[in-house]
């Protein structure tokens, strides 16, 4: 499980240093299994801060997508689509 986790973690580090907005679903498949992990070890600080992470994560897709959305927009302003 843990090799699972840490595998899909390589995966979302390249992708959000390109800055690829798919990268926080990833994010949040990374806390989730985190989470059933550090509950099975008996860590409940651990799996608790896996929900604090995966709701930042969430938020973080969310304002990229916003972001993505406006750059769209003001390319689509710029050239005339």
């Amino acid at each position: 499980m843990q090799f699972a986790a840490v595998s899909l973690a390589l995966v979302a580090n390249f992708a959000t240093t390109r800055k690829w907005a798919w990268s926080w679903p990833v994010w949040i498949l990374v806390n989730a299994v985190q989470a059933v992990y550090f509950w099975h070890l008996g860590l409940p600080a651990q799996f608790g801060l896996q929900f604090v992470l995966a709701s930042l994560s969430v938020w973080g897709w969310l304002e990229w997508r916003r972001q993505d959305q406006q750059r769209a927009v003001r390319v689509e302003a710029a050239y005339g689509a």
